[in-house]
C-alpha cells in the first residue's frame, strides 16, 4: 500500500535526518581530531628544546652589599651585573624578573633599565638590610626555578642570621654549612649550581661577623659572587650551545677571579669522547673495533700497532666535550688531575691540549704507552673531583674583624669554606657511584 505523504511532512523528515548524519559527522571529526592532538603532543614536548633560556635576577640587599656600588666606587660589580644581563638582552629582549633579597625574597617594583640607571643598584630600600635569610633565599630560588629558567644570584655569601648577634665565629660558620646541605639535597638531584668569585671596588662600611649592627669603615677591593641555579638540562644548554657563548664567558667579566661547579647531571659525569683517527699527535696505527655498544664516538680499536721508529711509544688521543665555563681551564689542564687506569700497556697521560672540533669535544688527552701488551685490554680514564679547591680554601676567612686592604681582608669571605662544603655535601648523592671523580672514560684495545 502507498501512503502518500504531505509535502511539509516529507521536508520535515529529510532536515530530521540531515541533523542525524551532519551530527554522528561532526561527533566523529571531534573524536578523530581528539586522537590527531593526543599523537602531535610528543611534537610540542619536543619543540620546548628550543626555548629561549630566561633569565631571573636575585640582588642581595644587605648592609655589607650596598658599598660594591654608587657615585665614587670603580663599578666593577655593576658592570658584571649589567654585562651578564645584556649577554641574555642580546638573544631574547624582554624585561627579566627581578628580585631583592635580605631577610626574604622581594619582587623589585621598577624594571632593569631603572636599576642600572639608578645613583645606585641598592639605591630602592626593600627588606630588612640587618640579615640574610640565606635558608629562606635558596628555598625560595630553587623551588621557582623551572625547566629553560637561570637565577642568578649576586652576594658576597657572607650568613648573617637573624640571631647570629653574639654566637661564637665557629657555630655561625657552622650553621651556615647546615643550612646550605639541607636547602639543596632535595634539589640536588636535578640542579646544578656554578658559583663564581670576582672581586670589585669598595667603599663604605663593612659589618663584621661579631658587630652585625655597627659597621667600620673599609674602602679598598672585596669580593663577590654570581650564582648561578639551573635545572641540570638548562645547564647544560648554557653551557654547551653555541647561542649562549658570550654569557658563559665568565673570564671575561671585570676581575673574575674563580669557579666552582656543583652538579649531578651528565654534563660531567658521562660527557662525549672519542678516539681520534689519523690525528697529527697520534703515534701507532689501529683499526676500528667493535663499537656497536657505543652510540657516539669511537671508543674500541683493533690490531693495534706500534710506532715503526724505535724511538716513538704508542700514543693515542681522546677527544673529550668539557662544558665550557663550568671548570677551570688550569684544572682540566693539569695532567695531575687525571687518573689512568689498566696497566697493561703502561699508558701514561703525556698532555692535554685545547681544541676546538666539530664534534663539540674542546680537549685532547695524549696517553702515551711504555709497551703493547697485546690481547684484549681496557683503559679507563679517570677525571679526578677534587674538594676543597685551593682556591676556596684561600678565600675563606675564620675572621672578619680586621678590616685592612691590605691584607687577605680584600680577598677572603667570611665562613666561605663552610658554605661550599655545605653545596658540596648537599650534592654528594648517597647513591653515587664514584665521589672522588667527575667521570670515568673506557677505552677498548685489542689485537
Amino acid at each position: 500500500m502507498n501512503i502518500k505523504l504531505p509535502n511539509f511532512l516529507k521536508t520535515f523528515i529529510y532536515l530530521f535526518f540531515v541533523g542525524v548524519f551532519s551530527s554522528c559527522s561532526n561527533n566523529r571529526r571531534e573524536r578523530t581530531s581528539t586522537k590527531e592532538e593526543v599523537k602531535t603532543t610528543p611534537q610540542v614536548s619536543q619543540a620546548t628544546k628550543n626555548v629561549i633560556i630566561e633569565p631571573k635576577l636575585y640582588l642581595e640587599h644587605s648592609g655589607s652589599m650596598y658599598f660594591y656600588d654608587g657615585p665614587t666606587v670603580k663599578g666593577q660589580f655593576k658592570n658584571t651585573l649589567v654585562t651578564l644581563m645584556q649577554g641574555f638582552e642580546k638573544i631574547k629582549p624582554e624585561i627579566p624578573p627581578i628580585y631583592i633579597v635580605n631577610d626574604q625574597v622581594y619582587p623589585y617594583p621598577n624594571d632593569f633599565k631603572t636599576l642600572i640607571t639608578s645613583k645606585s643598584v641598592f639605591a630602592t630600600k626593600i627588606g630588612n638590610p640587618a640579615f640574610t635569610d640565606f635558608q629562606s633565599i635558596f628555598s625560595t630560588i630553587l623551588t621557582d626555578l623551572k625547566q629553560d629558567q637561570v637565577a642568578i644570584l649576586l652576594s658576597d655569601l657572607i650568613y648573617s642570621g637573624k640571631n647570629s648577634a653574639g654566637k661564637s665565629a665557629q657555630k655561625i660558620m657552622d650553621e651556615a654549612q647546615q643550612l646550605c646541605q639541607m636547602t639543596f639535597t632535595n634539589y640536588a638531584a636535578n640542579t646544578s649550581v656554578l658559583v663564581i668569585k670576582l672581586h670589585s671596588d669598595y667603599q663604605g662600611v663593612y659589618y663584621p661577623y661579631n658587630s652585625p649592627n655597627k659597621g667600620k669603615k673599609y674602602q679598598g677591593n672585596r669580593p663577590y659572587y654570581v650564582c648561578l641555579f639551573a635545572k641540570n638540562q638548562t645547564m647544560e644548554k648554557l653551557l654547551k650551545e653555541n647561542l649562549y657563548s658570550q654569557i658563559r664567558s665568565f673570564e671575561q667579566l671585570p676581575d673574575f677571579q674563580n669557579k666552582v661547579f656543583f652538579s649531578n647531571g651528565s654534563l660531567l659525569s658521562a660527557p662525549y669522547y672519542t678516539i681520534l683517527q689519523d690525528d697529527s699527535d697520534g703515534k701507532g696505527q689501529f683499526n676500528k673495533g667493535d663499537n656497536s655498544l657505543n652510540t657516539k664516538g669511537l671508543h674500541a680499536i683493533k690490531n693495534v700497532e706500534a710506532p715503526h721508529r724505535s724511538t716513538d711509544k704508542l700514543t693515542l688521543c681522546v677527544a673529550v666535550s668539557f662544558p665550557k665555563g663550568a671548570l677551570e681551564e688550569s684544572e682540566i689542564m693539569n695532567v695531575n688531575n687525571y687518573q689512568i687506569d689498566g696497566f697493561k700497556d703502561g699508558f701514561k697521560l703525556k698532555s692535554v691540549k685545547i681544541v676546538n672540533r666539530t664534534d663539540g669535544t674542546t680537549h685532547k688527552l695524549l696517553l702515551e704507552a711504555s709497551k703493547i701488551a697485546g690481547g684484549v685490554r681496557e683503559v679507563k680514564i679517570k677525571f679526578k673531583r677534587t674538594f676543597p679547591q685551593q682556591w676556596i680554601q684561600n678565600t675563606h676567612s675564620e675572621d672578619d674583624t680586621s678590616v685592612n686592604p691590605n691584607s687577605d681582608f680584600a680577598t677572603q669571605t667570611f665562613g666561605f669554606i663552610n658554605m661550599m662544603r655545605g653545596l658540596n655535601q648537599a650534592f654528594e648523592l648517597p647513591n653515587a657511584s664514584d665521589k672522588n671523580n667527575y667521570f670515568t672514560l673506557t677505552l677498548k684495545l685489542e689485537d
